[in-house]
């Protein structure tokens, strides 16, 4: 009985920590793209070029959830001192924000067609990081939101089972 007891602690414990530490990663994952975010308001821009888009739909079923993701994929080149470039992000966090909204998606394909002519922004320190779209969008706040979600889960789960 003793043993069942440690393993259930232990086991709470793992649980815990590992929540603890996933929410951690987020955040540090989510700040480094906040300020990325933040500083590509004052990069240099070039023109590029869009090379092609596409709808990158992917269907989850688990127990008695469904649902489907929707991902804009354009991928676009750009130069920066003779030296070529390619790129799909579109601003940071981009890929968070319109996973699952499909409308979002579909805007974003209206907006970036393919052979079309773009400004580029790039990290003057570091050009093969680039957006479409410079400074700071909602989805990194979602993200984190869902990091100090993970580590507020893990700390009670912690406190209540030691």
């Amino acid at each position: 009985m003793k043993d069942l007891l440690l393993t259930t602690i232990n086991n709470h414990q793992l649980v815990s920590s590992c929540l603890i530490i996933v929410g951690v990663i987020i955040i540090l994952l989510v700040y480094n793209a906040f300020n990325l975010s933040k500083a590509s308001l004052t990069w240099p821009n070039v023109e590029g070029e869009i090379l092609k888009t596409s709808m990158e739909t992917s269907h989850q079923t688990q127990d008695n959830f469904q649902g489907t993701s929707y991902t804009a994929n354009i991928e676009y080149k750009y130069k920066v001192q003779d030296v070529e470039y390619s790129s799909s992000r579109i601003y940071f966090g981009s890929k968070i924000g319109h996973s699952f909204n499909e409308e979002r998606s579909k805007e974003l394909l209206r907006k970036y067609k393919a052979t079309q002519n773009i400004k580029v922004f790039y990290n003057p320190d570091n050009h093969k990081i680039s957006v479409l779209e410079p400074g700071l969008h909602s989805e990194l706040k979602l993200g984190l939101i869902i990091g100090f979600i993970l580590i507020i889960i893990g700390l009670v789960f912690l406190i209540l089972k030691l």
